[in-house]
């Protein structure tokens, strides 16, 4: 019962620190004040990088200790129901031992997919909204056309339905990876499988 209570602790220990060094990096740049006294803060192309890098592995390491509560759980579960007999006092924490021991690059590499696919996400939200503040600035381009916000919406949706089965899979993944102890892609392979077997 403690599982989530201390993977949520973690994630907002997790996010408290990267808020901080995220702070420390970002004072470590230049100030430039303007005309009207305000200032802003210039960054060199190395600390950018260094942020942007920061900001990757910290979402990594958030989407990690969600999943690792996914695998955790799938373990915990499948323990219940295919070794009943065997189960001890605390198969929660059996399966979270398990997981870490045996299982934490398996969960790192399915995270890591995950994160992939979201900064994917990002950078074509980040590319429309730009483009689409340009396009408002400049309308004589002839860039705002319904085809192209079309196929802007039609990019975003199929990137979404990607990212959620894909997060479903890890999901499956991780439940056949704790019942087989298999490596994450022939898990995820026998996972696929299982879910294309039960279609109708």
């Amino acid at each position: 019962m403690l599982l989530p209570v201390l993977l949520m602790a973690a994630s907002l220990g997790m996010l408290a620190y990267s808020a901080f060094v995220a702070m420390l990096f970002i004072s470590a740049g230049a100030l430039q004040l303007g005309r009207t006294g305000f200032g802003h803060i210039l960054l060199s192309g190395w600390q950018e990088a260094v942020l942007l890098g920061f900001c990757i592995a910290s979402v990594w390491v958030m989407v990690f200790v969600r999943h690792l509560q996914y695998c955790t759980i799938g373990g915990a579960v499948s323990q219940w129901y295919f070794k009943r007999s065997e189960q001890g006092l605390s198969p929660v924490m059996t399966a979270l031992s398990t997981t870490l021991r045996y299982h934490a690059g398996s969960v790192a590499l399915g995270s890591f997919l995950i994160t992939l696919l979201k900064l994917v996400r990002w950078a074509f939200l980040f590319l429309r909204r730009r483009t689409k503040s340009l396009t408002k600035r400049c309308p004589s381009s002839g860039c705002d056309s319904r085809f192209a916000t079309m196929m802007c919406c039609y990019i975003e949706m199929c990137l979404s339905c990607f990212e959620k089965c894909l997060r479903a899979l890890c999901r499956y993944a991780y439940t056949q990876l704790m019942i087989s102890g298999h490596p994450f892609c022939k898990s995820a392979g026998e996972a696929f499988a299982v879910l294309t077997a039960n279609l109708a």
